[in-house]
């Protein structure tokens, strides 16, 4: 949660420089942080959360469903793409836990 606020506070600040379309993909910084120390409902759960403050905070001010069709897309991105990451971090987490586990593995 604490990353998510971070990366909403740092697009929010930059937004006079980087135009009225801030880039959503960094909020995937959140969403792997989340999702590997976390596990994958913490992944998910910043995908969530990431989706939300941007719909709120940064793209949709007045009316949530009233928003450019660029603005859904890049949500829509956003969510799809958290949601893989969240599932492919935590596949690769298990296999470092199974490769820990298993001594004629580590080596």
């Amino acid at each position: 949660m604490l990353a998510t606020s971070v990366i909403l506070f740092l697009l929010g600040w930059l937004k006079p420089l980087i135009g009225e379309h801030p880039p959503l993909l960094l909020f995937l910084i959140a969403v792997m942080l989340a999702a590997w120390y976390g596990a994958t409902r913490a992944g998910l759960f910043a995908t969530a959360l990431s989706a939300l403050n941007s719909a709120f905070f940064l793209h949709m001010p007045i009316d949530p469903l009233i928003a450019p069709p660029g603005a859904w897309l890049q949500m829509v991105l956003l969510v799809g793409t958290g949601s893989l990451t969240t599932l492919l971090i935590n596949l690769t987490w298990f296999d470092v836990v199974q490769c820990q586990q298993t001594p004629e593995l580590r080596s």
